[in-house]
């Protein structure tokens, strides 16, 4: 009798902690971030990523070219001597 008792109070415990956690849960169904007008225009400049285009028409982007370095040698590989 005694075990029983034990038992049916340790799911009662069990029960009343999850009930508490799925009343302080965090609903991710709805978005917590509300859309603003601005970022559905332009969203790479929103997230910082918007590239580097000139400010006039005239404005002529300046590209630099480097040289290939030099080829290596392919490592040479010993085979082994019958």
């Amino acid at each position: 009798l005694a075990g029983m008792l034990l038992l049916v109070s340790l799911a009662n415990v069990i029960m009343d902690r999850a009930k508490f956690i799925d009343e302080s849960a965090v609903n991710t169904a709805a978005p917590a971030v509300e859309v603003s007008e601005t970022s559905a225009k332009d969203p790479l400049a929103d997230m910082g990523v918007a590239p580097q285009l000139p400010v006039t028409a005239g404005e002529k982007p300046t590209v630099t070219l480097s040289p290939a370095p030099p080829p290596t040698p392919a490592p040479t590989v010993r085979a082994p001597q019958p």
